[in-house]
């Protein structure tokens, strides 16, 4: 079996059981505790996905900067003899 077949089996079987979870917490406690969760959740995990983007790209710039490629900004710096 492909490993692109495997991750979406793999997917489908935790979808399924993450639907199945989320059906008997809202039974429990109403489908808006369900949905309050979820954005928080998507909420956090974009956070923090945002924060370590912008961590790299910062590490990035400054690598750039201290090898004298780039200036401060991460604009690349032209010879001025061409």
């Amino acid at each position: 079996m492909k490993e692109t077949t495997k991750t979406f089996i793999d997917g489908l079987c935790v979808g399924s059981a993450l639907m199945y979870l989320a059906i008997g917490v809202a039974n429990l406690y109403g489908w808006m505790t369900v949905f309050a969760g979820i954005a928080i959740i998507t909420f956090s995990y974009a956070t923090l996905i945002i924060a370590l983007a912008a961590e790299e790209e910062r590490s990035w710039r400054r690598e750039n900067y201290e090898k004298g490629t780039h200036d401060y900004y991460g604009n690349k710096i032209e010879d001025e003899d061409k």
